[in-house]
């Protein structure tokens, strides 16, 4: 139950089992919830989403740095959706941030899985090994971001 006084609202506390509860259902002087459900960061997670941040913002721009005209590299449809997916990890990664939503989570960890297995073929065709280099250090980037950002069960 609440009262209105000087235009304010304020928890009426009531009398339970000896004790008193404030009327928010919780101990003494608590507050009501803001509605929005948030989850504590673990500083690995927090590390994890910051490397997903910035991993997919360095992909966004590959769209526009198409491979040449009879050079090596990938098509320019794959390097569209690198772009689309920077994007989605990018926005993920500050939703995750500032709420600790799992889902955000989740989409930023599955679309740079999703763009690290766009490069995988770098492996199995003819391209300077710097190429090779590059990927799979992304590769390693990404497996490392995964780790950081996923939870076990039963932790805290």
């Amino acid at each position: 139950m609440l009262g209105h006084g000087a235009g304010q609202l304020r928890p009426v506390c009531e009398k339970m089992g000896g004790r008193t509860v404030g009327a928010y259902g919780g101990q003494p002087g608590s507050r009501p919830s803001t509605g929005v459900l948030t989850n504590e960061l673990s500083t690995r997670q927090k590390v994890g989403i910051a490397l997903a941040g910035l991993y997919g913002a360095t992909n966004i721009p590959s769209a526009f740095t198409p491979t040449p005209e009879g050079g090596d590299g990938p098509p320019l449809m794959v390097l569209v959706v690198d772009s689309a997916l920077g994007v989605i990890a990018l926005v993920a990664a500050v939703i995750a941030w500032r709420t600790g939503s799992g889902a955000a989570i989740r989409v930023a960890a599955g679309a740079l899985i999703i763009i690290a297995i766009t490069a995988l073929p770098a492996f199995f065709v003819d391209v300077p090994s710097w190429v090779k280099l590059l990927v799979a250090g992304s590769t390693l980037l990404t497996i490392a971001t995964w780790c950081c950002c996923s939870r076990r069960h039963g932790a805290r």
